[in-house]
């Protein structure tokens, strides 16, 4: 039964709209999940995230660094107060980010549903997966426990601040598994005043040795 213009009518095709039924799912809540929340909600989209990591962070990627480094407006920001002004920039516009993890996400007619550990749905005419990237890092003795500390994986984020405050100094090494890594060696001489390559048995092109 739909109201329409002051009269009611029947109208066996109509049905009651899904509880909790939303324009867009953000499954993950890092920078890029936030990003994209805060911008979909700002143009009036109904918009969850759920984030199995919120509140733990070894399930973060950035769960060693210190500070955010390299980013326009928040370098040398700790990573935690990033997070809280990302959330703060969603709760001026009525949206938290939930904790939870989604199990599984099917199609059905024209929604996507997904489901939450513990049974709650949510229904959703778009889903964006942002659950972020995972490291899995060479079996090396000592590497695991030096990551994020003196071991990274960015001279972007991380070499300024490990060349030296007024020049450039210091001894790198350089873990390369593949050409396109060996490629890049003479990039880290920007930092580091000596560059040591390690190949792991990988022969090095003609090219690269007259660099």
């Amino acid at each position: 039964m739909v109201e329409r213009r002051g009269r009611v009518v029947e109208d066996e095709n109509v049905t009651e709209p899904r509880r909790n039924e939303v324009d867009l799912l953000v499954v993950g809540g890092g920078p890029a999940g936030l990003e994209a929340a805060l911008l979909a909600v700002r143009a009036r989209l109904s918009v969850r995230v759920v984030d199995r990591g919120r509140d733990d962070a070894s399930l973060r990627r950035n769960a060693r660094a210190t500070l955010t480094e390299g980013t326009i407006g928040l370098d040398h920001v700790p990573p935690s107060e990033v997070r809280a002004r990302a959330r703060q920039s969603l709760g001026r516009h009525g949206l938290e980010v939930e904790s939870g993890t989604v199990t599984s996400i099917v199609r059905e007619d024209a929604m996507l549903v997904a489901s939450l550990e513990g049974g709650a749905v949510v229904c959703a005419r778009r889903v964006l997966l942002a659950s972020g990237l995972h490291d899995v890092l060479p079996a090396l003795p000592g590497l695991a426990q030096t990551w994020g500390q003196s071991s990274f994986s960015c001279p972007y984020c991380h070499g300024f601040e490990r060349s030296g405050p007024h020049a450039i100094t210091g001894r790198w090494g350089v873990l390369a598994h593949e050409v396109a890594a060996l490629k890049m060696a003479p990039l880290y001489t920007r930092w580091a005043r000596e560059v040591v390559l390690f190949t792991d048995g990988l022969e090095p092109p003609a090219e690269l040795r007259r660099v």
